[in-house]
């Protein structure tokens, strides 16, 4: 009897262990929120495949345990509420690198500031900067922007084995001038860049150097919102400024009269504006709402993804095929077809200028 006790015990144990030892592929999370008063506990993350998932699972007297497949070192979030509430004001929103390892979690709630997770190499690193960056804030009242970015650099300067580093590069790398984007993409090992924000970083790093100054421009059609077709082609012999935008984008819809004093200035020398048009909303009504309000009904405007009743008739995003990822961003044709101006960010309207006063002099 005792040995068959014995047998049992050893049987469920091992049934337990392999139970808490994930797969090939596999991460496990599971953990403990104190003083919860929510049933359920959510949580988001990118597959092995790149895709999104949205999980969730029930509280059993405060434990809950996740379990799923992953490429490599992943940022994920785990939440308590489904309200919509600004992260930076949200207590209960905390972020977790995920690595095909067991991870554990010890939280309470309304203080997940202070949630410790053991298990991920990658976690305990994201840690330390997350930690320095707290410390910032605290002893700091000025230029925050610069002090946090200084910290960025530092991190992923010193880090160029952590999937941390790609990450918090791919978050600023449409902040960042190039050169040092590409500088420290550029330090990252082989695995790291071969990651899947390592990889992004890549693109976006193609993508503005397919569309540097002294590129052939990329061609497209699009309906206007008159409901005419245009070709980009079709305006060879003229300037054309291609302006990035969204009736979202207020930066962008302030730059708006000085554009138009711009264009009534030049278009009689043969000056043409394409306003190229970002929405996230299902139908355009906003976009062309936003025209007529702003007056930008002088020039041709189209959006970048048809929508709804427009009628599109283009397969890529136009904001993609040029490599945009801020706006405003605008960018300057020539009557050939080649670009000779890239002009990101409302600060760089000055040079947009001093540039019209150079071919139209």
């Amino acid at each position: 009897m005792k040995r068959f006790l014995l047998s049992l015990s050893l049987f469920i144990f091992t049934a337990w262990a392999a139970a808490q030892s994930p797969g090939p592929g596999e991460f496990i999370l599971s953990g403990e929120i104190k003083d919860c008063p929510k049933k359920v506990v959510y949580f988001s993350y990118k597959d092995k495949s790149g895709n999104q998932v949205k999980d969730s699972c029930l509280l059993q007297n405060g434990h809950f345990s996740f379990k799923g497949r992953i490429s490599e070192p992943t940022f994920s979030f785990i939440k308590t509420n489904t309200e919509i509430i600004p992260d930076d004001q949200n207590k209960n929103i905390p972020s977790i690198f995920l690595e095909r390892v067991p991870m554990t979690v010890k939280a309470v709630h309304d203080h997940f500031d202070e949630m410790i997770v053991t298990g991920s190499k990658t976690h305990d690193e994201y840690s330390v900067f997350e930690k320095k960056g707290k410390e910032i804030n605290k002893k700091y009242t000025d230029s925050l922007y610069e002090r946090h970015s200084r910290h960025y650099e530092n991190f992923i300067f010193n880090h160029r084995d952590s999937y941390v580093s790609a990450y918090l590069l791919s978050m600023v790398r449409s902040r960042w001038p190039q050169n040092t984007v590409e500088y420290l993409y550029g330090r990252l090992n082989d695995q790291i860049q071969n990651g899947s924000n390592g990889k992004g970083i890549k693109a976006y790093l193609d993508g503005l150097d397919a569309n540097s100054e002294g590129r052939k421009a990329n061609d497209f059609t699009a309906k206007e919102v008159g409901g005419k077709t245009i070709k980009l082609a079709n305006f060879k012999g003229k300037y054309v400024l291609l302006d990035f935008w969204g009736s979202w984008c207020v930066p962008c819809r302030e730059s708006s009269p000085h554009l138009i004093e711009l264009f009534k200035k030049y278009t009689a020398k043969g000056f043409e504006i394409i306003g190229v048009s970002t929405e996230y909303e299902k139908t355009d009504t906003k976009w062309r709402e936003a025209i007529k309000k702003d007056g930008t009904g002088i020039w041709h405007n189209v959006l970048s993804t048809p929508m709804e009743g427009t009628g599109g008739g283009f397969t890529k995003e136009i904001a993609d095929m040029f490599g945009v990822h801020v706006f405003p961003t605008k960018i300057l044709v020539d009557p050939c077809g080649y670009i000779i101006g890239r002009f990101q960010g409302t600060g760089e309207d000055v040079k947009l200028d001093e540039k019209l006063k150079e071919v139209f002099k």
